[in-house]
């Protein structure tokens, strides 16, 4: 995982999350940035939901942003 957060997998944590979300990305650093930025737009709080974000072995700068993600959204995991 390369330093990457994963979320607090421990019962009570799950479940009080309502949803995942799950955005598969290949060399779209950028466009990861706009839609994790429209999350903080919805009526659902960062800590009820968890962000996974699907790599297809980006070449791009994907993985550097996905951690930098994870110092944010408290459930993220990178896979």
């Amino acid at each position: 995982m390369h330093g990457i957060k994963l979320y607090n997998e421990d019962e009570n944590n799950m479940s009080e999350l309502k949803l995942t979300i799950a955005i598969p990305t290949y060399n779209r650093s950028g466009m990861l940035m706009r839609v994790t930025k429209s999350l903080f737009r919805q009526s659902v709080t960062i800590d009820s939901f968890r962000l996974m974000v699907v790599d297809n072995a980006s070449t791009d700068d994907t993985q550097h942003k996905s951690e930098y993600l994870a110092t944010i959204f408290p459930n993220f995991e990178y896979i």
